[in-house]
């Protein structure tokens, strides 16, 4: 699945503001204050990445879970690459 990669830190935002209302206003805010701290470096959030953020936020997943769920996907995008 392709996601859409945001090309500035307005399109990360826009991403996060849908989820707002999903969010308490620290919650919001901390994951705001992570998607422009990596937005300085041209690193922009996409929903994945966003919605990763969410989980953490709210308990839903650890950061070590969501490593692993990364890291996973990784190897199967790399398996899909050598069966192509």
């Amino acid at each position: 699945m392709e996601i859409y990669q945001p090309k500035n830190r307005e399109e990360s935002l826009a991403i996060l503001e849908e989820y707002k209302n999903q969010l308490t206003q620290e919650q919001y805010r901390n994951i705001k204050e992570t998607v422009c701290s990596f937005a300085i470096e041209s690193m922009f959030a996409d929903r994945e990445d966003i919605e990763n953020c969410i989980k953490i936020a709210t308990g839903q997943a650890t950061v070590e879970e969501i490593s692993e769920q990364m890291l996973e996907r990784l190897k199967q995008e790399q398996l899909n690459k050598k069966v192509s």
